[in-house]
């Protein structure tokens, strides 16, 4: 085990380091104009061409000879951004050559006549015969980009990009899992991702019950095509009906655009009534009362505490862990707690299963409350990332592009009836889609149906995984105008919305990689590997794979019945947009929580990310459950001095995430004493 994460941590950072060269290439290529003619010039040749007396030929002749210091320019064809990134990385050996000399000592496998394995195996070589010139016949491993400079009369040129295109298909073959170390776990290959063929052969029955899905692709594609045509009549209609707008140049615009939706007038004069009756609280007082309704330090404990002195430094492990705090202040700032105490109290939180079942009672009692009825049916869900900051120096740190700050990840999904039913620690830069999916399958609260994502959240296989697991993705894309249409070859489009329609999916990779595709599901349904793991392997580096061209096409067709759905029902756009507000209002109030850099020394192994995710979100879903246990009160009064009751449209935009009246610093004390008849209940 301690092997195997070894290597998949060296293999990690390999691949981190390679992204790190090509983004540095990147960030030195600049795109190159064309050289622009004068202003004189250009009046010259219009004043010309007006003359009558100038002939075709005298024409010709008199701009040759104006345009002639610019024909070279425009002969010769423009490098663009890629070749110019190429061509960097060939004169670059400082940064590439000891990166592959460590891949060569590593011994990396694939499949027999693997070109990438061959290349290294030629590397290796000239490494230890010290030879850095190229033989004649040489060709990139992967792909043709490369030919042009690896054919280069400069033999050491060659050599150079040689090794440039032998690292980045080391990086694909990594990603897509066609090369591997046998005692490596996440890199152990693409064999080894999917659920075992006898295990398969065994299940196959009783998943396709489970999931109600048909054993051959006909049936699934049937409806599917079904949905497809209503979806895309709906749009023409819509079109006719000018809900939308189709622009000449293909882009559409809705006129009913939830992004400028505005609140009900009444709402914050609602939510400050009813928040001034909730009143100020102090965060340990406020862990403790959820605690005594709840009992989530029993399921940290794995037990009923035997003293209410046990479950102390228990909140202050918490504490530490969500706040990014230092166990040395919070052991000085809490009387009668020793440092020790809190360490050992900590490793509890690095027990992941403890730790959600935790959160999971937590989430629980906010659902009990009869204003969570209100705020949704629970069957949606919204998913995204939070950055949290780090020190540079932690190895899994990576700058967050929109905050310019080293951070890592928490993955959450949020109910539309508030409270965060899954967390997750994840790397920036890693694909998101795969966390969604993961989180929405391993939540145990509710039977999810729809699954609302921004664009980091979504490809087109996740969503064709997602729906064979049993719900919907919702993605809100990015540039939303830009996105057409897609449907299969020679498939019935209404003529007013041709401009948006591409009749570029192939229906035979679904048919004929059907089985494959379920036992895929089956993989990340069995728990046999998690969702992130999955699309990593078969993300874009896989392009080409048959599953991967399977899973592709459906997800295109499943996107394009999203998008008419969106287009076309404005219930379903606000839904989205209300249901991933959610999720960033859930974000704000986490960073009131925790506003500083985790320490360098902590998050360092998988598990003290995992500690720091859980308890984060801990903490969020007990500020939470305490609003809505206090809103829920001050609805009650509010009911009954004023008639009729409050309608669920006033109460809808006021959410549990207000923080102003909890104070989260200072000195914390714990008044166990108020609530130790429930916290701690005789084992008899």
């Amino acid at each position: 085990m301690l092997a195997a994460r070894q290597s998949d941590t060296v293999l990690r950072l390999i691949e981190m380091r390679i992204a790190e060269v090509w983004r540095w290439a990147h960030a030195l290529a600049h795109p190159i104009a064309r050289p622009a003619v004068p202003e004189e010039v250009a009046r010259t040749l219009a004043v010309a061409a007006e003359d009558a007396t100038l002939s075709e030929a005298d024409y010709r002749a008199e701009a040759r000879r104006l345009l002639a210091p610019w024909a070279p320019g425009a002969r010769r064809p423009r490098p663009t951004r890629a070749a110019q990134v190429r061509e960097r990385l060939a004169h670059d050996r400082r940064r590439i050559r000891p990166l592959l000399k460590a891949l060569v000592a590593l011994r990396l496998q694939g499949a027999a006549g693997d070109p990438v394995i061959a290349a290294l195996r030629d590397l290796e070589v000239s490494y230890r015969d010290e030879w850095c010139w190229l033989y004649d016949w040489a060709s990139a491993p992967v792909g043709q980009a490369w030919n042009g400079l690896i054919q280069s009369e400069d033999r050491s040129v060659a050599f150079r990009a040689f090794e440039a295109a032998t690292l980045w298909a080391v990086r694909r073959g990594l990603r897509n899992g066609s090369l591997w170390l046998a005692h490596a776990e996440q890199y152990g290959g693409q064999h080894r991702v999917l659920v075992p063929e006898v295990r398969w052969v065994a299940e196959r029955a009783a998943f396709l019950g489970r999931r109600d899905l048909p054993h051959t692709a006909e049936a699934f594609l049937a409806r599917t095509l079904d949905q497809l045509h209503a979806g895309l009549e709906a749009v023409a209609a819509a079109a006719a009906a000018q809900e939308l707008t189709l622009r000449p140049e293909g882009r559409l615009v809705l006129r009913d655009d939830p992004a400028w939706s505005v609140e009900r007038s009444d709402a914050e004069l609602l939510r400050t009534r009813l928040y001034a009756r909730v009143g100020r609280a102090q965060l340990p007082e406020l862990l403790l009362a959820i605690d005594s309704e709840t009992h989530f330090s029993w399921e940290l404990l794995g037990r009923a505490p035997s003293a209410p002195e046990e479950l102390i430094p228990l909140y202050a492990a918490i504490l530490v862990a969500a706040m990014a705090l230092d166990g040395s202040d919070v052991a000085m700032m809490i009387p009668g707690v020793r440092l020790s105490a809190i360490r050992r109290a900590a490793w509890r939180l690095e027990d992941e299963r403890a730790l959600r079942r935790a959160n999971d009672t937590v989430v629980a009692f906010l659902l009990a409350q009869p204003l969570a009825q209100q705020w949704g049916d629970g069957y949606e869900a919204s998913s995204d990332m939070m950055s949290l900051d780090v020190s540079r120096h932690l190895w899994t740190a990576r700058v967050d592009p929109k905050r310019r700050r080293h951070a890592v990840g928490t993955y959450t999904h949020v109910l539309d009836q508030w409270g965060i039913v899954c967390d997750q620690p994840l790397l920036l830069a890693t694909r998101q889609a795969g966390a969604a999916i993961e989180g929405a399958v391993r939540q145990s609260l509710t039977r999810l149906e729809r699954l609302a994502v921004d664009t980091h959240g979504y490809i087109d296989l996740g969503m064709a995984l997602a729906k064979l697991l049993g719900f919907d993705l919702c993605p809100r894309l990015y540039s939303l105008r830009d996105r057409h249409l897609h449907v299969p070859r020679r498939f019935e489009v209404p003529a007013s919305i041709t401009d948006i329609v591409q009749p570029d999916v192939s229906l035979e990779p679904i048919r004929a990689h059907w089985d494959e595709l379920l036992r895929l599901v089956a993989t990340i349904e069995l728990g046999w590997r998690t969702a992130t793991d999955v699309l990593e392997r078969f993300g874009s580096a896989a392009r080409g794979d048959r599953i991967y061209r399977a899973g592709h096409a459906l997800g295109q067709l499943l996107r394009t019945v999203h998008l008419c759905d969106y287009f076309t029902l404005p219930e379903f756009r606000r839904s989205v947009y209300q249901v991933l507000e959610r999720g960033e209002s859930v974000h704000a109030l986490q960073r009131q929580i925790c506003t500083q850099a985790l320490p360098a020394k902590r998050g360092r192994r998988a598990e003290e990310l995992i500690a720091t995710s859980g308890a984060l979100t801990l903490v969020t879903n007990c500020v939470m459950a305490w609003n809505t246990q206090r809103l829920q009160r001050a609805v009650d009064r509010e009911a009954e001095r004023t008639a009729p009751r409050f309608s669920i449209e006033a109460l809808l935009p006021i959410g549990p995430v207000g923080h102003r009246h909890i104070n989260f610093r200072g000195t914390y004390r714990f008044p166990i004493e108020r609530y130790a008849a429930r916290l701690v209940q005789s084992a008899a």
